[in-house]
């Protein structure tokens, strides 16, 4: 499962998620709410001709996530600021602004929340690729491989009846796997607008994982 198509990983970061944002797509209103998060494409993982596998794409970074999470959280001088840089196609000073002004005060662990409240069709949609059989083996991956990812992972453990400790311990390991390309990933959410706490998988985190 991934997010942006065309991408072997997703690398849309949360704050790209304005990338596919109009200034008319900030207007908060309760229709078209529905994920089209469930878009499946075949390809080959053999290279030996007959398409074997799917390719299911998950945006959580998608309208409800801009809407509720990012422009939710903006005051109206910060929503009226971005607006203007989209409309003037300033789009990755716009993803800048919303990592410095908007997820970086907010914090890991209240994202996460805020994807398990605002994102819970994108949740059920990712759940629905696990209740397929010939879908297996699945592999799950965003960015960095522990936030969407993460949250993906606990409540598949949550459902199987794992023990929320257990996940938890599960989860704290990410920090040790993502050691060798730490300073990669601090770079790339500096560059985002994102405080440190974006690149780190303490466990205190992971409790806010909704479950």
């Amino acid at each position: 499962m991934e997010g942006r198509e065309g991408l072997p990983i997703d690398k849309s970061f949360p704050t790209s998620a304005l990338e596919t944002l109009t200034p008319a797509n900030v207007i908060l209103d309760d229709k078209n709410t529905q994920s089209e998060a469930n878009i499946s494409e075949e390809y080959n993982t053999t290279g030996q001709g007959k398409l074997i596998r799917k390719k299911y794409k998950v945006d959580f970074a998608g309208r409800n996530f801009q809407r509720y999470c990012v422009f939710g959280s903006c005051s109206l001088r910060l929503k009226l600021y971005l607006i203007y840089l989209m409309a003037f196609c300033q789009r990755q000073k716009a993803s800048y602004v919303v990592g410095r002004e908007v997820l970086s005060p907010m914090g890991v662990g209240k994202m996460y929340r805020e994807f398990a409240t605002y994102c819970q069709s994108e949740m059920l949609a990712a759940m629905m690729v696990f209740t397929n059989p010939d879908n297996y083996p699945i592999e799950v991956h965003c960015t960095q491989g522990k936030d969407r990812t993460g949250i993906v992972s606990a409540f598949v453990l949550t459902i199987a009846g794992v023990p929320q400790d257990v996940i938890v311990n599960d989860y704290t390991k990410t920090q040790k796997g993502l050691a060798p390309i730490y300073d990669a990933m601090l770079e790339e959410v500096r560059r985002s607008g994102l405080s440190e706490d974006f690149a780190q998988a303490p466990a205190s985190v992971s409790c806010c994982f909704g479950l």
